[in-house]
């Protein structure tokens, strides 16, 4: 592999740099629960998105800064008007009931 000298003059090198984090978005699914009013066993209404990524839960604990998200005009193409967003990490929990 060829050594690579740092320049004085023209642009920096841009290769090999991390892709940023994806953000989180947490969603709660106004449908799931309604749907839970009838149900024995609810299923879990908030959802988190990173990335491909998709996870159910009942709980989330959100490790650093977020910001809650309002927009009326623009919906997230699920449809969503209002989410929280946060580039830390997420950690979600999902009830055990039996």
């Amino acid at each position: 592999m060829p050594q690579v000298s740092e320049g004085k003059r023209g642009p920096k090198a841009r290769w090999r740099r991390k892709k940023p984090s994806p953000v989180t978005i947490i969603h709660v699914n106004q449908q799931t629960i309604r749907q839970n009013q009838k149900r024995e066993k609810p299923a879990p209404v908030i959802s988190v998105k990173q990335g491909q990524n998709n996870t159910y839960g009942h709980e989330v604990e959100i490790h650093g800064p977020c910001r809650v998200v309002y927009r009326r005009d623009k919906p997230k193409p699920y449809g969503a008007r209002v989410w929280i967003e946060t580039l830390f990490g997420v950690e979600v929990f999902t009830q055990n009931l039996e």
